[in-house]
């Protein structure tokens, strides 16, 4: 989970990008992510589910915003770049990684090593089953959160069963792999059409198993 000390710190140094809406920038998309999902750490947009690693381009932007002098990220941050890239990794395995790093006597991870726990991280994850319902809750949540904000007691205690339509082409357009204007419509088509709806905002349960047809 990103701790909000971590989080502070990446906010820290992504030069000033408004995070909530300067959405067309990867690194402000993937700290959006983040921050929706700062209580619920394993949403769908945060596994990266079924979805290839970011390219090296990406990875060494977000990379090189951490390492400011140039000597690679420190050990200890290697769960929370990776998370700021979208990228799942269980604490079973940053602890890998980092007792790894630790064995070769350095503080530091270089970039093409860094590279290389993404790809160990993205091949352990392949195979897995996930359970999309339970997963796409936190991006419900995030929503919830972000975009209606309503406060942590409104959501434990009366969370509504519906999101704003809007609210989800938003997000599908500006975060992970983006989809298209043509896409969206036609998504916002299918929700109309198969799903429970009422004054622009749909039923997210009805919104999950539409994905799963």
């Amino acid at each position: 989970i990103l701790a909000q000390a971590d989080l502070a710190q990446a906010q820290g140094r992504h030069r000033g990008l408004s995070l909530t809406h300067d959405l067309t920038h990867p690194v402000a998309r993937n700290s959006f992510l983040c921050l929706c999902c700062l209580h619920f750490p394993y949403c769908s947009c945060h596994l990266n589910l079924n979805m290839a690693l970011p390219n090296e381009a990406e990875m060494e932007e977000v990379f090189k915003l951490f390492d400011q002098e140039g000597t690679g990220i420190k050990v200890k941050e290697i769960g929370t770049v990776m998370r700021s890239l979208g990228i799942a990794a269980s604490e079973t395995q940053l602890q890998d990684f980092i007792k790894e790093a630790a064995a070769s006597n350095t503080t530091h991870v270089t970039f093409q090593e860094f590279v290389a726990y993404c790809q160990k991280c993205q091949a352990s994850e392949a195979g897995k089953s996930v359970n999309v319902s339970e997963e796409m809750q936190g991006m419900k949540l995030g929503i919830m959160r972000f975009f209606d904000k309503l406060s942590p007691k409104q959501i434990r205690e009366s969370p509504p069963e519906d999101v704003k339509i809007a609210d989800l082409k938003h997000l599908l357009s500006a975060c992970g792999e983006k989809m298209s204007e043509e896409e969206l419509e036609e998504m916002a088509k299918n929700i109309r059409n198969n799903c429970r709806t009422t004054d622009g905002r749909v039923n997210f349960e009805d919104f999950v198993k539409l994905l799963q047809v």
